[in-house]
């Protein structure tokens, strides 16, 4: 039993009329004694009252993301198509395409070695067929 004048830790006027009772901390901080059985009943409750509502909500924000979806993109690819323009930069652009194209140079310098060596060995083996048929 609690002394009378003494201060109750909890809010209203007993622990038997109120079925979910809230404490008070001594700073006047009010804590509610819900425990997650109490919050799944009143998840469910809200679904059962305005389920029909919940329900029309997401088929209407599904047909308007359906409907706005190709818009959506569109409009983002646009976003980021600007964004790149504006981060362009003339010299670094000038900078890579001149590196690329030292590369293709090299490159095609290379293969014309290659050709070169394998167009020398196509006519070595083209005099070796000769000389031999001749020497038949």
């Amino acid at each position: 039993m609690e002394e009378p004048g003494a201060e109750s830790q909890y809010e209203g006027e007993g622990i038997l009329n109120n079925p979910r009772p809230n404490r008070v901390s001594p700073g006047g901080q009010i804590y509610s004694d819900v425990g997650i059985w109490d919050k799944l009943t009143s998840g469910w409750w809200y679904v059962s009252q305005y389920g029909w509502f919940v329900l029309l909500g997401v088929i209407i924000i599904l047909y308007l993301w359906n409907k706005y979806k190709s818009t959506y993109y569109q409009w983002k690819r646009k976003r980021e198509e600007w964004q790149e323009e504006q981060n362009f930069d003339g010299v670094k652009a000038e900078r890579y395409q001149d590196a690329m194209m030292r590369a293709r140079e090299k490159m095609q310098h290379s293969l014309d070695e290659q050709t070169a060596i394998h167009q020398t060995e196509v006519e070595e083996q083209q005099e070796k067929e000769r000389m031999r048929k001749l020497n038949k």
